[in-house]
């Protein structure tokens, strides 16, 4: 098994919240055959079958359920980790007071 790449991670998630290539690709601005090719990989990726493919209709697996919530934690970690470091390098923002005497 590899590491699965994030991006995959992502369009997984949508193909399984949508139950559809056709409406995962309309929200990721991708062609379904692209979305399709990008989970196929993902599979081949990481050793399992995420998703139970017929002519009409795409379902998850057990397997698929399991990586979806794992997927899930993931891209919030790392959406976490990306807003955490901007804010260390970002402006300054908030409330700021200053006192001083009135003899300054």
């Amino acid at each position: 098994m590899n590491y699965p790449n994030l991006d995959d991670l992502n369009v997984f998630i949508h193909v399984a919240r949508r139950s559809s290539f056709v409406g995962a690709a309309n929200e990721l601005g991708m062609s379904a055959a692209y979305v399709s090719k990008r989970v196929k990989l993902l599979e081949q990726n990481i050793g399992v079958v995420l998703l139970h493919r017929s002519t009409r209709q795409v379902s998850i697996t057990e397997d698929g359920e399991r990586v979806y919530e794992w997927a899930k934690g993931i891209l919030e970690s790392v959406q976490q980790m990306g807003d955490e470091v901007a804010a260390l390098h970002g402006e300054p923002s908030g409330l700021l007071r200053v006192v001083s005497s009135q003899g300054l």
